[in-house]
């Protein structure tokens, strides 16, 4: 797992491999949450190289295994997952995580309205374990998400306190992808001096971070704010720095997106045949990225899981109502019991005063069926204790 963050960033193929090998062992051990753990690794790397289908898959088998509350009772090294080092604590970190990952899968698939519902989830869970890590990323695409929509008062306001939760976690690896969201901000407000000014605080704290995908984030963006200074070859070379930089780690969407940046930097400067063949690297790289299999198999992948999710709640309503029958039933059958009770032992007392009154009958001197007094000698106590016209009888 720590070859496996080591390389997150720097080369995606490593990064996978050494995902795998974390993954078997996690399962040969028996460890859910270290197996939940290196799933997310996994599925966030696999959204690194383009393979959304695969990557979506494996979120949601993570996702599965740590809302099962089971799985907090397989613990080790759970201070590497919990600063608490509570079972509960660690199991909802990953759920947060996971969350966050897909976060960035439904984002770059067009998937906006899932992407809405993991974000939401997320910052549930965070503000639960007032983890101001996770809140970090929760603010971030929050902001982002106002800054798509233009609404760039409200994308600053979350933007900087997704700035305040890293500076007071000392989470500083999205540190500079922060950065680049205020210098991106900036640069379409045409605030170009503050645009510079995060942009390359940002690229310095990348480069700190030694977070290549986030470098060549940076200089995309710088890029872009040459671009709009009308300095068309500085722009350039700051794509052509990008480009290089995604190459290396492997990371086709960023690869794309610069490939893009280069083909209309190159048509502003009335390059034709440089400007075509960008397009077309593009082009071809899309197609591959984003072809109809693929768009299809994350779809049905989706789609399963809905009707999954949607089983799971048809199942509990089905389940409350059972136990709400078995309620009632339950209450009637310990009703009847006691009138069942109740009906015997009036029946029983009813019986009892009918022997008392037959016994008492029998007893009386003055019954005119007794054949012989005799049989009937009372003492002298039991004559005193005979109501008085007995006695003066």
């Amino acid at each position: 797992m720590a070859i496996a963050n080591y390389n997150f960033h720097l080369k995606v193929d490593s990064a996978i491999y050494y995902e795998e090998q974390a993954l078997a062992l996690a399962r040969k051990l028996k460890l859910k949450l270290w197996e939940a753990y290196a799933l997310d690794l996994l599925g966030a790397s696999l959204t690194n190289s383009g393979a959304y289908p695969k990557a979506l898959q494996i979120f949601l088998t993570a996702q599965e295994i740590v809302e099962d509350e089971e799985s907090e009772k397989s613990i080790w090294n759970i201070a590497a997952l919990a600063n608490d080092k509570k079972p509960a604590t660690a199991r909802l970190n990953i759920l947060a995580s996971i969350h966050s990952d897909k976060i960035r899968l439904y984002k770059v698939t067009g998937n906006r309205e899932e992407a809405s519902e993991s974000i939401l989830e997320c910052k549930r869970i965070a503000e639960r374990n007032a983890d101001s890590t996770v809140l970090s990323l929760v603010y971030y695409e929050i902001g982002d998400g106002h800054f798509a929509q233009g609404h760039f008062d409200s994308a600053r306001y979350y933007f900087q306190n997704a700035l305040l939760c890293v500076n007071s976690s000392g989470f500083k690896f999205i540190h500079g992808t922060i950065l680049n969201a205020l210098g991106r901000l900036y640069l379409k407000k045409g605030d170009f001096i503050l645009a510079k000014k995060y942009i390359l605080e940002a690229l310095e704290e990348n480069q700190v971070q030694n977070s290549e995908t986030f470098i060549g984030s940076s200089y995309l963006l710088l890029s872009d704010y040459f671009k709009a200074l009308d300095k068309i070859d500085s722009a350039l070379l700051s794509a052509r720095k990008a480009l290089r930089t995604y190459q290396s780690v492997s990371i086709p969407g960023g690869t794309l997106r610069a490939y893009q940046s280069l083909a209309s930097l190159y048509k502003l400067k009335n390059h034709s045949d440089s400007a075509f063949h960008y397009l077309q690297l593009a082009f071809n790289l899309n197609d591959s990225l984003n072809n109809s299999e693929k768009v299809r198999q994350f779809q049905n992948i989706g789609f399963n899981e809905q009707l999954r999710f949607g089983q799971l709640e048809k199942d509990k309503t089905e389940l409350q109502n059972n136990i709400r029958m078995y309620a009632v039933l339950g209450g009637l059958g310990i009703l009847s019991i006691i009138a069942i009770i109740f009906y015997r032992n009036n029946r029983q007392k009813q019986e009892a005063n009918k022997v008392l009154e037959t016994t008492l009958t029998n007893l009386n001197p003055l019954n005119p069926n007794l054949s012989n007094l005799k049989k009937w000698p009372p003492s002298v106590s039991s004559l005193q204790a005979l109501p008085m016209k007995f006695k003066t009888h």
